[in-house]
């Protein structure tokens, strides 16, 4: 009832992350966002026999940080990535498999934490508000779910608007991937307050565009420098990526 893959809607989706996820190296942005998640559950009032969930698990990497800290993670996407498929036979705590938002095969009130990471954008907006809702669902009052997913209104963002205007006069898609659905924080915020509330929000990536093309030096000194806006919380609604702790009700 709760879970099931929707091919015909996201089957060319499947086919674009076989191959994404095959010999996948991360940017500096992607190690900062990792690290940013590792921190923020950190925080959390979690004891080790909680149960977890990711969703859009992608190549694991979020999977394989949080099996050390929890007795029971569940890891869902639409594809299994061969990194995530050394993840499970590594570790017999997670468990895999292949789900299609807005579904979700699990009980009610199951979850304890649920880890939403560069997710929803990829969703059409018919099942953004869906996929919200499930989460609701799966979590227990009291629980929590980590969501982040790119800002249109951060300052690399609206900085990148000429490449991405580029890219599309070039018929390639906006910004890479098959569905990008990007959510002002405007909008974003009223989907999740219906059964969430925001026990915190910030931002990372505060870089120029084309800052990995620059001499290391000034690279270095950009990224430093967009590390510790976000850590400090400031400038919140203009990072490229925007998180959200949320704490079911």
């Amino acid at each position: 009832m709760y879970g099931r893959l929707n091919r015909e809607d996201y089957g060319k989706a499947k086919e674009f992350y076989i191959c994404f996820f095959s010999g996948r190296e991360y940017a500096p942005e992607c190690v900062e966002r990792y690290e940013t998640i590792f921190r923020l559950v950190s925080e959390l009032t979690l004891s080790p026999a909680s149960r977890v969930l990711d969703i859009g698990s992608g190549s694991g990497e979020i999977t394989k940080n949080l099996h050390p800290m929890f007795e029971a993670v569940f890891a869902f996407d639409l594809v299994l990535s061969p990194d995530m498929r050394l993840i499970l036979n590594m570790s017999s705590r997670v468990r895999f498999a292949e789900v299609s938002l807005p579904y979700l095969p699990l009980a009610d009130s199951s979850m304890d934490l649920v880890v939403f990471s560069e997710v929803i954008e990829h969703l059409y907006r018919r099942d953004q508000v869906l996929s919200i809702e499930a989460l609701a669902r799966v979590i227990r009052p009291g629980g929590f779910a980590i969501l982040t997913t790119p800002n249109p209104i951060g300052i690399r963002s609206l900085l990148n608007a000429p490449l991405v205007l580029l890219r599309q006069l070039r018929g390639k898609p906006r910004y890479g991937q098959p569905i990008e659905n990007w959510l002002k924080p405007a909008e974003l915020q009223p989907m999740v307050r219906k059964w969430f509330s925001i026990e915190m929000m910030m931002g990372t990536n505060y870089t120029p565009p084309l800052v990995e093309r620059m001499p290391r030096s000034a690279r270095d000194c950009l990224f430093g420098l967009s590390e510790a806006i976000g850590r400090k919380r400031i400038l919140t609604g203009l990072g490229e990526y925007q998180y959200y702790v949320l704490r079911r009700r």
